[in-house]
């Protein structure tokens, strides 16, 4: 039974994403007919899908072909129990969704949603490992020839200070690029024309979920530097954004930002650059919510 835990929790994490998400439908099902409601409708199915990667991204596998085993295993699964959710749920939204029953996409944007994020994300965290596994096995069988021969291989280790500024430049660099990386797919995507389309939905959560599983994967030797380089980066990068569009987007009166804020919840569609702001700023405090402030212990992210 040992031997077949990773499987077990692969089945078992992707049982718990689909009850999870399913239940978002159900609980946002009441909240569409208003715009507000439909954003956090598609805000929290991003959060729990980034969330699902990175605990996918936990599970312990030190062979190639575990980890390989835990993605089929887990789009085995994933992929009845979406179209599950998106009929059953889905049937929920359409009936509170404005326009009526049946005038709506957003089973169709849920479901497509579930499936891009969690099968592109879960594909390249096994590559990913698979390729560090790989890397890490021959990494020893060159060590053993050189043993053989004679030699040996020493890694001069970094000064405790000089391991903490590295650790909050590898912080602060991966909230940087997320940010980065967040504004130029706004870009692309509106410099092409589908900055409103189902593209859009789609290929933002998948950023999100790959870079939140990405912090993952970062080296932890100093876990304590770099958690606090990252919220305080995240903390500053979410509040100039914000500060920025609420100067842009208000009159300049004493009370901008309350007015900024009851645009937000009226009409955040009218404000897609801080829904994406939002977005990343909560993706952030996830992924160091999964991952926590831990040594990586010699285990194989």
């Amino acid at each position: 039974m040992k031997k077949n835990r990773s499987i077990l929790k692969a089945i078992g994490l992707t049982t718990g994403l689909n009850l999870l998400l399913l239940g978002d439908l159900y609980l946002f099902s009441r909240l569409v007919h208003r715009e507000l409601g439909q954003a956090l409708l598609f805000l929290s199915a991003t959060l729990i899908l980034s969330t699902g990667l990175c605990l996918f991204a936990r599970i312990p596998a030190s062979r190639r072909g575990r980890l390989w085993g835990c993605f089929g295993v887990t789009m085995g699964f994933h992929l009845p129990l979406t179209l599950a959710s998106a009929f059953t749920g889905g049937r929920a939204l359409s009936e509170h969704w404005p326009g009526g029953t049946g005038n709506n996409l957003a089973a169709l944007l849920i479901c497509l949603l579930t499936l891009s994020v969690w099968f592109i994300g879960t594909f390249w965290i096994t590559v990913f490992r698979t390729t560090r596994i790989g890397r890490a096995k021959r990494e020893g069988k060159r060590q053993v020839k050189r043993a053989l021969k004679g030699y040996s291989k020493e890694y001069a280790p970094l000064s405790p200070a000089r391991g903490r500024l590295v650790a909050v430049l590898r912080g602060a660099l991966w909230v940087l690029w997320l940010h980065i990386l967040t504004v130029l797919l706004l870009e692309w995507l509106v410099s092409v024309g589908l900055e409103e389309t189902i593209l859009s939905y789609v290929s933002f959560p998948v950023l999100w979920g790959l870079m939140a599983a990405a912090y993952g994967l970062l080296d932890r030797s100093s876990p304590i530097a770099l958690t606090l380089s990252a919220a305080v980066s995240n903390l500053l990068l979410f509040l100039l954004p914000t500060t920025l569009l609420t100067v842009a987007n208000s009159p300049n009166i004493k009370y901008r930002f309350i007015i900024h804020l009851d645009r937000m919840l009226t009409n955040p569609f009218d404000n897609p650059d801080q829904l994406l702001v939002i977005g990343v700023f909560l993706t952030v405090w996830v992924a160091m919510a999964v991952f926590g402030v831990r040594n990586r212990r010699g285990e194989e992210m």
